[in-house]
């Protein structure tokens, strides 16, 4: 028994050399507004999550190449599995962040087919004069969505609002987009 776990823990490990920690194109974007204010979207890596995040994206992984391992031992299916999170950061004339939207998806690929089994969607608020309207997410075929708007109130009185929305989408490869 311990020889047929040091087997699959070591295939375990060679295969984790083949599979990339992150499949996502990690690009981002910018959306500036009259006012100097802006909008910067893109794959989470940059904030305080970074950590956690690479650390459950690794043992995620690990525990995805196990049951990748066991299912080609047992003849099962060769669907993988993926998952990413988006952002949309939303940044004052001066740089200060003032409320943050995430997405986070999860994908079966095969090579053939792909579907998205989750979509989630959370928010953070930095600053007290923005107030979350709505923000929910959803998922269809290939793809997760996430749905949101804020107001800016000053002394009451609504000053901006933005609605907007989060795409991810996967390919049948699991390359995320």
């Amino acid at each position: 028994m311990k020889r047929i776990i040091s087997i699959v823990l070591a295939l375990t490990f060679f295969m984790l050399l083949f599979i990339p920690l992150a499949q996502a194109a990690y690009t981002s974007h910018t959306e500036h507004f009259d006012d100097g204010s802006y909008m910067v979207a893109g794959f989470d890596g940059n904030t305080e999550h970074e950590e956690a995040d690479a650390t459950l994206s690794f043992i995620g992984k690990l525990i995805e190449a196990i049951k990748n391992i066991i299912n080609f031992i047992l003849g099962k299916s060769d669907y993988k599995t993926t998952e990413t999170e988006k952002y949309i950061h939303y940044y004052d004339k001066n740089g200060v962040r003032l409320w943050s939207v995430y997405l986070k998806g999860t994908f079966t690929y095969n090579g053939k087919t792909v579907s998205c089994t989750d979509a989630s969607a959370r928010y953070h608020i930095y600053d007290n004069d923005w107030e979350m309207i709505y923000c929910n997410s959803e998922k269809s075929g290939a793809t997760a969505k996430a749905n949101f708007k804020l107001k800016q109130y000053k002394l009451g009185v609504p000053l901006k609002e933005i609605e907007s929305s989060i795409t991810l989408t996967c390919d049948v490869n699991g390359k995320i987009s």
